[in-house]
């Protein structure tokens, strides 16, 4: 019975990721699934979406300051509501897409978030 139940589990997850809609490509993409993971409190997904500068760096580290940045984002603004992205930029293997971000207290913020593509993949450059 309980092999029974995981297999049903496993078949309605399966089923669930296959009817997903595809997420946005590009530049614009890479910042919709970043934003997306930072809502959900994701913050291993949403820093595989961040380019590191240093190949080397310890990936635990980025996830540990992913952490703290969505912590002080619920703190401060009780987390993220909603997001628009406009004006993506590309040139060459850099490009750059304005953000609109909107929290749940109401409050706005507006940036240009910069990115590179890395291995065929646009990731945010927070290398700066």
């Amino acid at each position: 019975m309980r092999k029974l139940l995981v297999v049903l589990s496993l078949a309605t997850l399966l089923c669930i990721l296959c009817a997903c809609p595809a997420k946005l490509a590009g530049p614009s993409g890479a910042v919709d699934n970043f934003y997306s993971a930072m809502k959900a409190n994701d913050y291993n997904a949403a820093a595989g979406y961040v380019a590191m500068k240093d190949p080397k760096a310890d990936p635990k580290q980025l996830t540990a300051l992913l952490t703290i940045m969505g912590a002080s984002m619920s703190g401060t603004h009780k987390g993220i509501d909603h997001w628009d992205i406009s004006n993506e930029k590309i040139t060459n293997d850099k490009a750059t897409v304005h953000v609109k971000m909107t929290y749940k207290d109401g409050t706005n913020d507006e940036s240009n978030v910069d990115l590179v593509l890395r291995d065929g993949q646009w990731k945010l450059d927070m290398g700066k």
